[in-house]
């Protein structure tokens, strides 16, 4: 598991899923480092299921496509790719936060609550909470980068 800044991840090998918590303020910078360390992961991705926490979101930015692009060629995305991203209901009410994506490759949705992600990913719910709270709790430490053995 990493954690840097205000973005967090964990991948969970056992059940094919990588989750992600983003919270507070996301620059561009820390969205960078973020997906870098993604694609530097051995462990990533563990299988074509992704949960994105953003309920404690204030805002973020997103680095262009064609960097996106760049990053991600050559790794072992696999096809099929399946990703659930949480939102406060508010910032739905509030902006029109959603997040959908349709590809042969690529299915994304925007969900309001864990429970109904999971079950869109057909992955346990209590488990994703745990694990979500585990990381949320590591993010409420200092800012500093940390590993652990994925699960």
């Amino acid at each position: 598991m990493i954690v840097e800044m205000a973005v967090a991840h964990r991948v969970l090998r056992s059940i094919g899923c990588t989750i992600s918590i983003w919270d507070g303020d996301v620059d561009e910078h820390g969205a960078r480092d973020h997906l870098i360390r993604l694609a530097q992961d051995a462990e990533w991705p563990p299988g074509p299921l992704h949960l994105t926490d953003l309920r404690t979101i204030r805002r973020a930015s997103v680095p262009d496509t064609q960097f996106l692009a760049l990053l991600y060629e050559g790794t072992r995305l696999v096809e099929d790719v399946k990703v659930a991203v949480v939102v406060d209901p508010n910032q739905i009410e509030d902006t029109g936060l959603r997040f959908t994506a349709e590809t042969t490759d690529l299915y994304a949705a925007t969900f309001t609550t864990i429970t109904e992600a999971c079950a869109h990913l057909g992955v346990d719910a209590a488990r994703i909470e745990t694990a979500l709270n585990e990381l949320r709790h590591e993010l409420e430490g200092p800012a500093t980068v940390v590993s652990s053995s994925p699960r």
